[in-house]
């Protein structure tokens, strides 16, 4: 195990160019042989060469020196706020999130708004979900999914943070738009827009339609929900689209009638790594997650 002391060292050699310069700008004190002492030892552990000498109290890193540099720089840079927020309360860093545009829209804001007064100094990455890739999970380049999630892999954790309840949506000038009950029969001859047929989400909505006994003729596909009502307002055609709230999508220039299926709620969970459980920044953020009735 490398000691923290001979990182340091190395550390403020190479930033400082020399040992004399090191040993001053060292954050307590230590003499200008300590420093020496401290990069000899290290590069005996290592077994390279960590610096060369150019000229008087002027060291240059070495390539292996350049290497080893920029992996240990970050973490002593870093380590100074790392210590203060554990003594202080606060967690910091980065929390990366990837939802469901209607997701971002309507629950994030909440979300996000009590996160950020109780934890100011997390910084929020947020983005639509567009890869259900699990390995950025656990590779931590990505810290939680939020969609519906029918399945997830064994070594991933959830919790169920609502759900979308799904709407038949047309515009208010339709021909049928008066009705208080729409068969799906009645729109044989209108466009369907829906999710992708690739997609999980455009193959549920397609079983569904089946199961019904009702294929359209005409198909327009789009990714969000929000492009959907936008082409049905414009009378392009109808849409089952989610919605968070119980009384559908709203829009003036729309008609809204809720399914009646079990078919028709989807539960909506945050998936995050089990090995990444003892992050503080992803804990804090569930502790303030919604909950799902």
């Amino acid at each position: 195990m490398i000691r923290l002391d001979r990182l340091e060292g190395f550390y403020w050699v190479a930033k400082s160019q020399g040992y004399a310069k090191a040993a001053r700008a060292f954050p307590y004190p230590i003499s200008q042989p300590g420093v020496h002492q401290q990069v000899r030892k290290l590069e005996t552990e290592l077994g390279v060469r960590l610096f060369r000498r150019e000229g008087k109290d002027i060291m240059r890193l070495t390539a292996e020196g350049e290497h080893f540099f920029a992996k240990v720089a970050p973490f002593l840079e870093a380590l100074p706020e790392l210590v203060s927020s554990l003594r202080s309360g606060r967690l910091g860093g980065v929390l990366r999130i990837r939802a469901a545009g209607l997701v971002l829209r309507h629950v994030m804001p909440d979300w996000v708004m009590r996160l950020s007064s109780l934890h100011p100094e997390i910084e929020l990455d947020l983005g639509v979900l567009e890869d259900r890739d699990f390995d950025l999970l656990r590779r931590g380049a990505i810290d939680l999914f939020i969609d519906h999630f029918p399945r997830h892999p064994s070594d991933m954790e959830s919790m169920k943070i609502g759900r979308t309840l799904v709407f038949l949506v047309l515009p208010r000038d339709h021909e049928h738009a008066a009705r208080a009950r729409l068969p799906l029969q009645l729109l044989s001859e209108t466009t369907f827009i829906g999710y992708p047929a690739n997609t999980e989400r455009g193959q549920i909505q397609r079983d569904f339609l089946r199961d019904q006994g009702f294929m359209p003729k005409r198909t327009i596909s789009a990714s969000t929900a929000d492009a959907m009502l936008g082409l049905v307002e414009s009378g392009v055609g109808f849409a089952m689209v989610p919605s968070f709230d119980v009384k559908g999508p709203r829009g003036k220039r729309l008609r809204v009638w809720p399914l009646r299926s079990p078919q028709a709620a989807f539960p909506i969970h945050a998936v995050w790594s089990r090995a990444r459980k003892d992050h503080e920044a992803l804990r804090a953020a569930l502790d303030v997650a919604p909950r799902a009735d």
